[in-house]
């Protein structure tokens, strides 16, 4: 991590030299567009019937059986980004050009997006790792006891964990949420923010907010996943498709995943 983080450094330094000089990249003022008649209870009702339906299923499932809490926790995993993906129909129906070229779910020039995801990671990276450590070291002069390890990290640092179920909770957190999260965060919220508001940075700053806001559970991640959110926002707004920011996001869990299970 220590090694990443320092390449980040400089890939940022590097990009903050970019933009001064070239400072209407940053404004977004010519970014694409994205015609569509969203409204909240769009976003809001997919996301509060993903966390229902999981919730429902996690205690249908309870309720029937002895299963293992890990268990119960990586169907839910799994279950609520499944969900979350059922956003394409609704994002068919209310972008102008449907879910593939109105939302931008395609993977048109994907190749340049996937250098761009890798040198966005590598940017946003120390900023997230260091309001991580920050956090970390805040929370313990407050208060010790709101810290918290996101349940799938603790799950995969078990010695006795099933291989199988390790299985499950990386593609979960590499796969499944990262797909997930981009189409509701960043396809349909920050688009509907974005027309509603008319300003592309106030719809990536709202969406950062509640992004960070349902990850509430593992409250010392906030800061940096917030400044995440906002390099997945930027990157959806740059380019106009979502495969960017759903690869930043698989990526930086990824690289998350691995510091943790190996340190």
């Amino acid at each position: 991590m220590t090694t990443l983080c320092g390449m980040g450094i400089c890939v940022l330094l590097v990009w903050i030299a970019y933009v001064l000089m070239n400072p209407e990249k940053f404004k977004l003022s010519n970014s694409p567009g994205r015609r569509n008649s969203l409204t909240p209870l769009h976003v809001l009702g997919l996301l509060l019937g993903a966390l229902f339906a999981s919730a429902a299923l996690a205690a249908g499932i309870q309720m029937n059986t002895e299963l293992d809490s890990d268990l119960l926790a990586i169907i839910m995993g799994l279950t609520f980004p499944a969900l979350l993906i059922s956003g394409l129909p609704i994002a068919a129906y209310c972008f102008d050009d449907g879910a593939a070229r109105g939302m931008g779910f395609t993977p048109r020039r994907w190749i340049s997006d996937s250098i761009r995801s890798v040198i966005t990671l590598f940017a946003v990276l120390p900023v997230c790792v260091g309001l991580l450590l920050a956090t970390r070291w805040a929370i313990r002069q407050l208060n010790p006891d709101l810290l918290n390890t996101h349940e799938f990290l603790t799950i995969l640092t078990r010695p006795e964990t099933p291989i199988a179920w390790s299985v499950m909770v990386i593609a979960a957190a590499v796969v499944m949420a990262p797909i997930g999260e981009e189409i509701l965060f960043r396809g349909l919220l920050q688009s509907m923010l974005r027309r509603y508001m008319g300003r592309p940075w106030i719809g990536i700053v709202l969406a950062s907010i509640l992004f960070a806001s349902v990850h509430m559970a593992v409250p010392d991640s906030l800061p940096a996943l917030f400044a995440l959110s906002i390099a997945l926002g930027y990157s959806y707004e740059r380019t106009g498709r979502l495969w960017a920011p759903i690869m930043i996001h698989m990526l930086f869990n990824a690289v998350m995943i691995a510091d943790a299970v190996t340190s």
